[in-house]
């Protein structure tokens, strides 16, 4: 180890000794001093304590964050309370302690760099658009448009979820090549998924209240076990099986016992599906025609399932939601009403309309809060990921990091499917609340994945290569991973952060 990275190292261990002792002086003051302390606020003392430690581990080694993530996203139910209906979660709070760090990180090793990805210019170029937007917006709008006090905290937290979920993109995009973390990250969401799915059959769910299954969890989770199943031939033949066992009755759970929930089946539907052509063709034609067997023979409950429910519950109304929605993007083209700008329109220009509510879509959220600049940037946003998706999936056919990128790819057009049902990408501040970032953060993190495993180094035989990452950061060799599907990866001795 060099004598700059030493440096940084022994700098970090003592600031964080200085942190724990200080807020365990903290805590033992408040709890002496108070007589008695509120669980919650037992907690935040607790959390206050853990971060320094957590910090650390997180500057030496970046990838434990994002590997972390999707744990804290589904497990952790401690939010932070903002004087509105939207609240800062755990996850929240966590992903912008990881970006806070990975920026001093760089700052103090001078080597604050991104990935080369096709990925990145859109990411960034859709960051400053809403930000723009948001700034726009505050400025230049119509005199007749009545903005509450309270309005403006909203609005910053619209914009908040939105730069926080572009940095971990980026997070996971330049700690993606940690495979020991990447593997956390997707069979920590496996795990959750299959506690969820036997406490519903076996009517135990309410011993499972703090597990968060919202929004695409279900999607990503069967994605993620679906692609092990296919692609990692590494995994024995039992659990294969019983991944596949895992899909099937979260598939059942989904599809036919909460049929009435289209976003909870419709986008896991697509990703078998996809995942199922890119396995083998004449699979995936099997499953269309059993399919359309299927629904020739049972039109009755398809109909059902797909219109007549829907009539019920009122959800017929979106198309008069959209069309009001459209008014003000007709109104506003170029960059829409700003983050959560069109409820302060609903509110003055149309009073009185039973459609003045959320969108419910996050294509018509993005057209009425960025305008067509917007749109056109999250458009691109999505080519450049379909681009990097398909180098990574044929990069890696096989093997644990494959199954990864093929689910990952499948992905993507799980998440256009639901972006057309509601806010699962983007969370509405005034739909879900800034609170929905616990389950919109797993598109962002496996999409930001995906981009590190496409962006890896091709050898001279076009296979992936290893790149060091730094003088603190180990490197993993890629290249045993497609030798061998499925092994584990070679690791070098050294790891980041060791003498």
């Amino acid at each position: 180890m060099s004598v700059m990275a030493l440096l940084y190292r022994n700098t970090l261990i003592t600031l964080t000794a200085i942190w724990t002792t200080a807020c365990a002086a903290a805590a033992i003051g408040a709890i002496f001093g108070s007589g008695r302390l509120s669980l919650q606020g037992m907690m935040l003392l607790l959390g206050g304590i853990a971060l320094g430690p957590v910090a650390l581990v997180v500057l030496l080694r970046p990838g434990v964050g994002t590997g972390l993530l999707p744990l804290v996203a589904a497990v952790v139910p401690l939010s932070i309370g903002t004087g509105t209906q939207s609240p800062l979660v755990a996850a929240l709070l966590f992903a912008m302690l990881l970006t806070a760090l990975w920026i001093v990180r760089g700052a103090l090793t001078r080597n604050l760099v991104l990935v080369r990805s096709p990925v990145v210019a859109p990411t960034i170029v859709l960051m400053l658009i809403w930000i723009v937007a948001f700034l726009v917006s505050s400025v230049n709008r119509p005199a007749l448009v009545w903005l509450w006090d309270a309005f403006f905290l909203p609005r910053l937290g619209q914009l908040g979820v939105v730069l926080v979920s572009a940095f971990v993109l980026l997070l996971a995009l330049n700690t993606g090549r940690d495979l020991h973390w990447l593997a956390v990250a997707t069979w920590t969401l496996i795990i959750c998924g299959a506690v969820a799915v036997a406490a519903f059959f076996f009517h135990a769910e309410t011993a499972i209240r703090f597990l968060s299954t919202g929004g695409l969890f279900t999607m990503w989770g069967i994605s993620l076990a679906y692609g092990q199943a296919l692609f990692n031939g590494g995994l024995s033949r039992w659990l294969r099986l019983a991944l596949i066992g895992l899909v099937i009755a979260w598939l059942i759970k989904a599809l036919v016992m909460q049929s009435i929930w289209f976003s909870g089946w419709l986008p896991a539907l697509v990703v078998v599906l996809v995942l199922t052509l890119l396995r083998s063709r004449i699979a995936f034609a099997g499953v269309v025609a059993v399919g359309a067997v299927w629904v020739f023979l049972n039109q009755s409950t398809v109909q059902y399932v797909l219109y007549t429910q829907k009539v019920e519950e009122g959800d017929l109304t979106r198309a008069a939601i959209w069309a009001q929605a459209w008014e003000l993007v007709h109104a506003h083209p170029i960059l829409g009403t700003g983050p959560a700008g069109y409820a302060a329109y609903y509110m003055s220009v149309f009073p009185n309309s039973q459609y003045s509510m959320s969108t419910h879509s996050n294509y018509m959220d993005i057209l009425v809060e960025t305008g067509v600049v917007g749109a056109f940037a999250f458009g691109w946003f999505f080519l450049a990921l379909l681009r990097a998706g398909w180098t990574a999936r044929r990069r890696w056919p096989s093997g644990f990091v494959g199954g990864v990128a093929q689910s990952s790819f499948a992905g993507i057009f799980g998440v256009l499917a639901a972006m057309m049902l509601g806010d699962w990408f983007i969370p509405f501040v005034y739909n879900q609340t800034i609170a929905g970032f616990r389950y919109t953060m797993y598109s962002w993190l496996f999409f930001g994945y995906l981009a590190a495993l496409a962006a890896q180094p091709t050898g001279t035989q076009g296979r992936p290569a290893a790149e060091p990452e730094g003088e603190i950061g180990g490197s993993i060799d890629y290249r045993s991973e497609l030798e061998h599907p499925g092994a584990p990866p070679s690791v070098p001795a050294r790891g980041a952060g060791d003498n």
